[in-house]
């Protein structure tokens, strides 16, 4: 399952797996932000700006779509993880890999998962 394979590679740090994972033509959207385009600058993005290594994931669906509700590791005050988005994969037609992804970042999103 796409969404399985995802998370193993997200919480591996497996940048091949991930790379993989995301078709050539794939892009990021996360309005206001300008679009990330293609696998490798997408990757740049989430290892760079997002920090994957900081963020702990859980799986669900939104809209029917696999997602990842998103955790930042640590950052509130007493050492807890704070909420901090759901990133929804859109998947290509035939399931095999991600097409798209949509970033929602705040905490008000994480807060309709829990």
């Amino acid at each position: 399952m796409l969404l399985s394979r995802y998370v193993n590679a997200w919480e591996q740090v497996d940048i091949e797996a991930l790379v993989a994972l995301v078709r050539e033509d794939a892009v990021l959207r996360m309005p206001p932000q300008p679009h990330v385009h293609g696998p490798a600058d997408i990757l740049d993005f989430l290892l760079g700006r997002a920090d994957i290594r900081t963020l702990r994931v859980a799986p669900t669906f939104a809209n029917g779509r696999p997602a990842l509700v998103l955790h930042r590791i640590g950052a509130a005050a007493a050492g807890e993880d704070h909420p901090h988005g759901v990133l929804v994969l859109e998947p290509s037609a035939d399931g095999s890999s991600i097409a798209a992804l949509d970033a929602y970042i705040g905490t008000d999103h994480v807060t309709a998962f829990t």
